[in-house]
């Protein structure tokens, strides 16, 4: 695991990202980048406590700006910064496991030239009804336009090759849009895009998610929109 660098994008995170934090770190990674996208002061102790591991490194927003300007901006330091294989993106909410990261992250070094997308399965009661329609209707939408089949579009459990960090920091969008706009960029250039299944976990307390289902979901559809054209 000491090639790859993982990045958290994380806004107002809920206080078990320290402990999943630290169980990322037993997996012995390179270094964890975590972009406090404008916190609010009151996690600062949160972004405090995991500072303090020589393997974390956080980069600051001074106001939010978004999970997609977050991930380029974690992109560009590390392009700059450090010589890896790839990058894997998760979530600061815990949502994607230690296990499965684990799992994909050592399926991705035996061709370290493939992207590599963690598949949540919607049909698990937990997950929130407006985001499994959310899921569905843009996986849809993209199978149309597109003319390929990607089973969960807007999962941010990926992991990319260091191949293309480059591109993927020049791409338009600085929200919940940018994510699809790295699929798109993606499938246009051929690039191979592995799927596999991951854990369905699902956090309901009121911080767990900033993504706004209506707002977010139009500001996608407007992208895979002009991402066609």
């Amino acid at each position: 695991m000491k090639e790859m660098i993982v990045v958290i994008p994380a806004y107002n995170p809920p206080k078990r990202m320290v402990t999943y934090v630290e169980q990322l770190i037993k997996l012995g990674f390179l270094k964890i980048v975590i972009v406090n996208d404008g916190s609010d002061d009151c996690f600062r102790p949160i972004f405090e406590q995991v500072q303090k591991y020589k393997e974390v490194i956080i980069l600051h927003n001074k106001k939010n700006k978004g999970k997609g300007y977050s991930l380029k901006k974690a992109f560009s330091f590390i392009l700059k910064s450090y010589d890896c294989m790839g990058v894997i993106t998760v979530d600061a909410d815990g949502q994607h496991t230690v296990s499965d990261v684990k799992k994909l992250t050592r399926l991705f070094l035996k061709d370290p030239t493939e992207c590599i997308l963690g598949i949540r399965d919607f049909s698990e009661k937990q997950v929130p009804f407006i985001r499994k329609c959310s899921n569905r209707l843009t996986n849809f939408i993209f199978a149309r336009f597109y003319h390929r089949q990607i089973h969960d579009t807007q999962s941010g459990f990926r992991i990319f090759p260091r191949s293309v960090l480059s591109d993927l920091c020049e791409l338009e969008g600085d929200r919940y849009e940018y994510e699809l706009m790295v699929l798109i960029d993606l499938v246009k250039k051929n690039c191979e895009i592995r799927e596999y299944p991951i854990e369905t976990v699902y956090h309901r307390e009121k911080n767990a998610s900033s993504f706004r289902p209506i707002h977010d979901s139009m500001m996608v559809y407007k992208m895979m929109w002009k991402g066609k054209s």
